[in-house]
């Protein structure tokens, strides 16, 4: 299945003119270590030391500002470039992190987490930001490690991915940068690198038919648009980014059916409304803002960000007892322990503050 969507996608490319070469400095190895931290983890990881105890101390000279000391940045970069630098994305320090855990002998994934999607508009084109962190599997249990200096032990949620989609990942971090450079054919490289990797992520396709677009190239745009959608049938940014293409060509019957659909997504996509209940409340709109958390809720129940959401507005709007309600289904559907006790401690919190002014509101 995966080599006839890789066959596939060179088909596509070949046919948009997008070819391998050296029109971007692809990395032969994301994953490398050079000898300094090969020297860095020899030295500071003892063989006696029991997979968890490494994996721990791993995150802790990472974090750790007298070590390495990473933090975050905006750049997605190697390992060996985040090592060095410090700093870097998510992808950056999942990428550092697991080729040092991988040294060290742990059995150390990729991992798609499940967060809210960050919808973002930048022009004309949609765009879903996604979240990549570190599986750690110790065989009777897999463990997370994230951008935060924690562990936590991985419940639910998310899935552990190949090597080959989280350097496509990379590949595409790096193309959607070179793309918001100006430089077009860098971008086209990337993907088609990616793709190589991993020819049924819908996401690649979509940016795949941007940057087509953005060399002229309108039909390969078309074809890379539509494959994200073979795909994946409701994958938004495809819709939206063909009604765009259409309505550029003067196809509006196109368009507006496109346009038409990527409505309907986005109305029955309860992150959506999640996101716009976000903008909402934080532009003070609080009835606009409770109507869309209340669809968000009504189309994904058991997502406790949503109720969390509601449990804010209504503690706003002074409505203690539905905001409780909310902070109980919260904590219900929270997916660790962690979670459901930062939950009950607001819950004790609201009921104290609620309890405080029952007090003092009585006549003496």
């Amino acid at each position: 299945m995966r080599a006839t969507a890789v066959l596939l996608a060179i088909s596509i490319l070949a046919a948009a003119g997008v070819r391998a070469g050296s029109d971007a400095p692809l990395e032969e190895d994301p994953l490398a270590l050079n000898p300094e931290m090969i020297a860095f983890l020899d030295e500071n990881f003892p063989r006696t030391l029991s997979p968890f105890d490494r994996m721990r101390r791993l995150v802790t000279l990472v974090f750790n500002d007298n070590v390495l000391g990473f933090t975050y940045g905006a750049e997605t970069r190697t390992a060996i470039g985040t090592f060095e630098g410090r700093t870097g994305n998510c992808l950056s320090f999942t990428s550092m992190f697991i080729a040092m855990a991988r040294h060290l002998g742990l059995n150390a994934r990729f991992r798609e987490a499940e967060t809210v999607p960050i919808w973002n508009q930048r022009g004309q084109v949609f765009t879903v930001s996604q979240h990549i962190n570190v599986a750690v599997d110790m065989g009777s249990r897999w463990f997370l490690v994230d951008l935060y200096p924690e562990v936590g032990e991985m419940e639910i949620g998310g899935q552990v991915v190949s090597d080959e989609r989280g350097l496509a990942h990379f590949y595409n971090n790096r193309a959607v940068d070179r793309l918001s450079e100006g430089h077009v054919e860098q971008a086209a490289a990337y993907l088609r690198r990616a793709l190589e990797l991993d020819a049924e992520a819908p996401f690649l396709w979509t940016n795949m038919g941007v940057v087509l677009n953005r060399r002229g190239d309108p039909e390969g745009a078309e074809a890379a648009y539509r494959q994200a959608l073979k795909l994946a049938r409701a994958h938004l940014p495809a819709v939206s980014n063909l009604a765009t293409l259409y309505a550029q060509q003067g196809k509006l019957d196109l368009a507006r059916r496109y346009r038409s659909k990527a409505a309907k997504f986005r109305n029955r996509n309860p992150y959506y409304h999640y996101h716009l209940g976000n903008q909402a409340q934080a532009s003070g709109e609080i009835g606009e803002a409770l109507r869309h958390f209340r669809k968000a809720v009504k189309l994904k129940r058991e997502e406790h960000r949503f109720h969390f959401a509601l449990a804010r507005v209504h503690t706003r709007l002074g409505k203690t007892d539905q905001a409780l309600e909310h902070l109980e289904a919260a904590g219900r559907y929270a997916p660790d322990e962690s979670g459901r006790l930062r939950y009950h401690q607001k819950q004790r919190l609201l009921l104290a503050e609620r309890d405080r002014r029952t007090v003092a509101g009585r006549l003496p």
